[in-house]
């Protein structure tokens, strides 16, 4: 469940109503950056509703495909590494750890 310190995104990069990229998005989590940064800290959990249901990140990391590759874990911490250093500024890259999990269903 969401809590203080712990905060659920169902997608970071894609309108799941529209299915199309949606740039405000990134920003929301930017200003949920800043709030964990000036409290005590926490975790943005990408992939989950705000009913604790798991959607996943598959959705976000298609969104990201080419005509000529695949979207990839590594474009979506490359997205959230930028998200990050246009909104809040280099200085603040060592402070976000992006891990990803898989969970067994």
């Amino acid at each position: 469940m969401e809590r203080e310190e712990v905060e659920f995104k169902e997608t970071l990069r894609l309108n799941l109503f529209t299915n199309k990229v949606a740039a405000g998005l990134a920003e929301k989590a930017a200003r949920e950056i800043v709030a964990f940064m000036n409290t005590q800290g926490g975790k943005i959990i990408v992939g989950v509703a705000d009913d604790g249901q798991l959607l996943g990140i598959d959705a976000d990391i298609a969104s990201f495909a080419t005509a000529t590759k695949p979207g990839t874990e590594d474009d979506f911490r490359l997205y959230i590494d930028h998200a990050v250093r246009d909104r809040l500024g280099m200085e603040y890259l060592g402070y976000v750890h992006v891990r990803f999990e898989t969970l067994a269903t």
